[in-house]
């Protein structure tokens, strides 16, 4: 495969060349190509902000020329509009005579009941005529309009170069040099033309200026409970403005919902952004800082409202109705008869059914609305977000009513409307695709089956099945692949709440608690074992706007082992006696823990802003087999020679994402994690070892085969190489990564990644070099780097990373930097290069 991608670069380079290569002679007088536009001069603000103002945009460059043009030119030369035309008119034609031929047969049938059969017949022959001809001319008239396949869905148009555009975008440059206060910045364009080849380079010139300062800021209203909220000192640090920060229009509509958003949660529901008036007076006050730069005194004006109303005035809450509409349709245009029912909160809710459906005390928790509280945006949106958690219901809208006779008090009322509607109790699922992990790709069917309100209290019952066939490597050779069968049933019991005997529950209740009880089995078969897994668990799960918290109270266990070949055994006995602890997972044990994790993401697609996600995850295991009476318990073994295991283990990731512009971005990850047995325990359970390598770790590593430390593996029989034949666990992990993504053409993406990390044991074992050591280990975190290729559909990124050894701790010191071993001509040679194939992101 490696071979096949080193002929593919090359294959691409040559027509890289070949694209730089452009014919003129069709061109017109006074064209030229747009080859390039730069911006110099500025300084504080960024080149990306201003390219984005380019009112032309130049064409697709890869390596060294366009073949995205060429492709067009291509197209072109074979483009013939007359030959469309012609072609129009006879499929035109063609279709008509087909109709007419129909028609004809219509008439000539005879009387009768044939006759009803033949025309029926006919006429639908006629509209699959008219159809597949409106189709053809259709397409033949894109052709004609877009031209053809080359032109359009392949090749670019060549983009010449437009002195008035260019001019257009000077203008937009200094537009928006004004709203980021530098109201005397110029832009002038200026171009180098190479007449030979017809080529032009475009530079706009800036001269930035100095830029306007906030001086004083002063919020002016004649309403006391606005003033009063605008002016507290607390909320006053919240605003973007500054006394002595730089005029910025972004910052006044940041300020502007601001206010409108603190308004709404006190009350304000009428305010809105058109009561807001800003007013910068620039000759205010004299030059008072050492840049001689004017300072402009801010006004913040919050004027009255239109029509007969004199003031803005607060809203509370007088009802909270809550219509849960009916699935089917009301015929004859009757409303339904509703039910009623008045919750101790105060939420009257309707139904049109003999019962309301779902528990009203289940509702209240997550109608944020209460009646008798001011009006809050914020409540309102929370309140949607909670309702639609509960996978109850199709939509959840929310509106509002102000009473005729509201308006005459001083505090206004409100009636708030929750309308509803259910989604359908059964929800049957089934999908088929091809799952790709550490192994090869291989199929995969699931089957699930959803019961909504299981017991009236929105109770979701799931159940899941899913059988994989799959590609994976052998335990003791990562070059051997062979079919592996796994079979797992899980089902799961979700509550709306947090299912616990003291009030502490209810303080839950505000961030969308559930309580979730599964039970799973898990089966696995490869020609080495049968593996099965009997797992059960109790875990409480909330969230709020950017974070997501996780409790386990309870995670059981039974792992056991029906089946293990002779050879394979051999092979764990012996790998056991060299310090490597992949037999433990082989054994029957019963592993019980609780874990909590917490998650923070404010990741958003599409938005051009630095973004941050945070998992951490703090483990106990076999915590709760202290209580057992210590005449039960031989060692670490159980009744019946189940083992089992005590430890804690400490998780943390974090990934920070870097938007260069709107198309490129730096992406960061940094993975740190410890466990250690504890108690009768001498090892942890095989699953909670840490493992480096893979696609999804140091890429230039096989799957879990890099570490631990600076332990070499043993080398190939009868060759210099190392054999990455058996897994390689540890206690400690830490990994780093970098990766620098950007577009290449059309869904192709590339990246540059660097990946850096390794796995230790806390205390020396059988493998020499595998103890972690501060500060040596410094020098044992190998590095690996490489580029990837992406496809990306939007709906589905496929990836294909390349990682190449670049240090690598387990050779001797002074033989540890090996990108020098890289060979283009055998990239795989001695396990310097690896690829790794993907679905999504690494990280």
């Amino acid at each position: 495969m490696l071979k096949t991608v080193h002929y593919l670069g090359g294959w691409l380079l040559v027509l890289g060349v070949l694209s730089g290569c452009m014919s003129t002679k069709n061109w017109k007088k006074g064209q030229y190509f747009l080859r390039s536009q730069d911006i110099k001069g500025n300084k504080k603000l960024s080149s990306s902000n201003l390219e984005a103002l380019f009112r032309q945009k130049t064409n697709t460059r890869f390596l060294f020329g366009y073949p995205s043009v060429a492709a067009y030119n291509y197209g072109l030369k074979r483009f013939e509009p007359e030959k469309i035309r012609a072609k129009i008119e006879k499929t035109k034609a063609k279709y008509d005579t087909l109709v007419e031929q129909q028609e004809a047969r219509i008439g000539k049938a005879p009387e009768g009941a044939k006759r009803e059969k033949i025309r029926q017949k006919a006429e639908k022959k006629i509209r699959k005529l008219k159809e597949k001809k409106e189709d053809k001319v259709k397409d033949l008239n894109q052709t004609l309009r877009e031209g053809n396949w080359w032109m359009r869905s392949v090749g670019e148009k060549p983009i010449f170069y437009d002195s008035l555009k260019a001019k257009e975008s000077a203008k937009e440059m200094e537009a928006y040099y004004r709203s980021k206060g530098f109201f005397q910045a110029t832009v002038d364009v200026e171009t180098k033309r190479n007449k030979k080849r017809k080529k032009v380079k475009v530079y706009y010139k800036v001269e930035e200026g100095k830029p306007l300062l906030l001086g004083k800021i002063e919020y002016v209203t004649e309403n006391k409970v606005i003033d009063s909220l605008l002016t507290t000192p607390e909320l006053r640090k919240k605003s973007p403005l500054k006394q002595g920060k730089r005029y910025d229009e972004e910052d006044f509509n940041t300020e502007r919902t601001r206010i409108v958003n603190l308004l709404k949660n006190n009350g304000f529901y009428t305010f809105h952004k058109q009561y807001l008036l800003f007013k910068v007076d620039t000759t205010a006050l004299k030059d008072t800082t050492k840049q001689n730069r004017k300072l402009a005194h801010c006004r913040i004006v919050v004027n009255r409202p239109a029509g007969e109303e004199k003031y803005h005035r607060q809203y509370k809450i007088d009802k909270v109705i809550f219509e849960i509409q009916p699935n089917t349709e009301i015929t004859n245009n009757a409303k339904p008869d509703y039910n009623k029912k008045v919750s101790s909160k105060g939420v009257v809710y309707k139904f049109a059914k003999r019962r309301i459906p779902y528990s009203s005390h289940i509702l209240d928790y997550r109608v944020q609305i209460e009646p008798g509280a001011f009006y809050q945006y914020d409540q309102v949106l929370r309140t949607k977000s909670l309702l639609g958690a509960l996978d109850m219901f199709k939509f959840v809208n929310t509106t509002f009513e102000i009473p005729k006779d509201s308006n005459d008090q001083k505090v206004g009322r409100l009636i708030a409307r929750i309308k509803t509607s259910p989604v359908e109790k059964y929800q049957f699922t089934s999908e088929a695709g091809v799952t790709v992990g550490q192994g090869l790709p291989g199929p995969f069917i699931n089957l699930s089956l959803k019961n909504r309100n299981l017991f009236g209290g929105a109770e979701v019952f799931e159940t899941n099945f899913q059988y994989t066939l799959d590609g994976q490597a052998s335990f003791s050779d990562e070059n051997q692949n062979y079919s592996s069968q796994e079979l797992s049933l899980n089902t799961a019991l979700n509550f709306p709440v947090i299912l616990f005997p003291t009030r502490l529950r209810f303080l839950f209740n505000d961030y969308g608690p559930k309580t979730r009880i599964n039970v799973g089995y898990n089966f696995v078969q490869r020609p080495e074992y049968n593996r099965t897994n009997l797992r059960s668990s109790m875990t409480y799960l909330w969230f709020s706007r950017y974070s997501s918290y996780n409790f386990t109270l309870s995670e059981i266990s039974f792992v056991n082992v029906p089946r293990i070949s002779s050879t394979f055994k051999e092979q764990l006995l012996e790998l056991e006696r060299a310090g490597n602890p992949l037999i433990k997972s082989f054994e029957r044990a019963l592993v019980g823990s609780y874990y909590f994790t917490y998650t923070f993401n404010n990741t958003n697609i599409g938005e051009l802003r630095n973004a941050h996600y945070v998992k951490l995850l703090m483990e106990s295991g076999g915590t709760t087999f202290n209580l057992i009476d210590r005449q039960f318990l031989g060692g670490d073994t159980l009744i019946a020679g189940l083992k089992y295991f005590q430890f804690y283990r400490f998780n943390s990731s974090f990934h920070y994402y870097l938007p260069l512009n709107k198309k490129q971005k730096l992406a960061f990850r940094i993975h740190a994690g410890i466990a250690r047995p504890y108690g009768v325990s001498e090892t942890l359970p095989y699953e909670k070892f840490y493992f480096a390598g893979g696609s999804n770790s140091v890429r230039a590593w096989a799957p879990r085969r890099l570490g631990p430390g600076s332990h070499p593996p043993e080398l190939r029989e009868g060759s210099e190489e190392f054999d990455y034949s058996f897994e390689q666990p540890g206690e400690i992990i830490f990994e780093a990564n970098m990766e620098y993504r950007f577009p290449i053409y059309g869904f192709f993406e590339g990246a540059l990644f660097v990946d850096a990390g390794n796995v230790w044991m806390i205390e020396a074992d059988n493998r020499p070099g595998s103890e972690f050591k501060f500060p040596s280990f410094l020098q044992e975190i190998a590095v690996g780097v490489g580029f990837g290729l992406r496809l990306n559909f939007s709906f589905l990124l496929i990836r294909l990373d390349a990682g190449v050894k670049a240090y690598d701790p387990a050779r001797a010191v002074g033989n540890r930097y090996v990108l020098g071993n890289f060979n283009l001509g055998n990239p795989g040679h001695n396990g310097q290069t690896l690829l790794n194939l993907g679905i999504g992101y690494p990280f």
